[in-house]
């Protein structure tokens, strides 16, 4: 916790791990405290990346091949 006043152009990544029924699950979420075309670039590289290795999941995938796509 804090009391940290946020700044225009912060990115704020609160971050939660709970374990449910034995099994560890992970909850994140990204915000923004306002934006430029900087960081929308930076997020949607994120994002492309995120997708692309969506795409390269199946079964029988090696870890190595998913992060290496």
């Amino acid at each position: 916790m804090t009391n940290k006043r946020i700044k225009s152009g912060e990115i704020l990544s609160p971050h939660c791990f709970p374990i449910i029924f034995g099994y560890d699950t992970a909850l994140e979420c990204t915000l923004f405290c306002d934006h430029d075309a900087a960081i929308l670039d930076v997020w949607e590289k994120n994002v492309a990346v995120h997708r692309r290795g969506l795409e390269l999941i199946k079964p029988g995938a090696k870890c190595s091949e998913i992060a290496s796509g």
